[in-house]
C-alpha cells in the first residue's frame, strides 16, 4: 500500500505529492522506531522513513540522492524523501516545519505535508526546489 499526501507551496504554484508509505512492508508489530530526519536509530545501509501505521521505522536505504528520480521514499537516500511536482517523483531533504527552512539546503523553504505529518509531535514537510 502507497499513502499519498499533498503539499500545495502557494508561493511556487505547484503542487507536491509525498509517497509516504514503504510498499510491501507490515510494520504493525514495529517495536524499533527511528527518527526520519537524523536517521537516528538506524543501522549502517538503513534509512528511516514514515509508514502506513503513522509512525517510522528503519529500512534498506535507497540509493537515489537529492533531486534525483524516485517511486516511493524507499527508493532515496537516508535524510530525504520521494515527492512528485508535475507528474515525476525527486528525492528532496526533509524537513522539521517548526525549523523552516533552517532544515533545508540553502535558499530553500520547508513546505508541510497536508494533510500533516507528524511523529511524536514533530511535524515534517520537504524542501523543494
Amino acid at each position: 500500500m502507497r499513502i499519498k499526501a499533498a503539499i500545495a507551496p502557494a508561493a511556487l504554484g505547484f503542487v507536491l505529492v509525498a509517497c509516504q508509505a514503504v510498499v510491501g512492508e507490515d510494520f504493525s508489530e514495529t517495536t524499533h522506531f527511528c527518527d526520519p530526519f537524523s536517521g537516528q536509530g538506524c543501522g549502517s545501509g538503513e534509512a528511516c522513513h514514515f509508514t502506513p501505521n503513522g509512525t517510522a521505522a528503519c529500512v534498506v536505504a535507497g540509493t537515489v540522492g537529492e533531486t534525483g528520480n524516485c517511486v516511493a521514499d524507499v527508493d532515496c537516500a537516508s535524510t530525504l524523501t520521494c515527492g512528485y511536482l508535475q507528474g515525476s517523483g525527486y528525492c528532496f531533504h526533509l524537513c522539521r516545519v517548526a525549523r523552516g527552512a533552517a532544515d533545508c539546503p540553502s535558499g530553500l523553504g520547508c513546505v508541510p505535508y497536508n494533510p500533516p505529518v507528524a511523529i511524536d509531535g514533530v511535524s515534517f514537510g520537504a524542501c523543494p526546489p
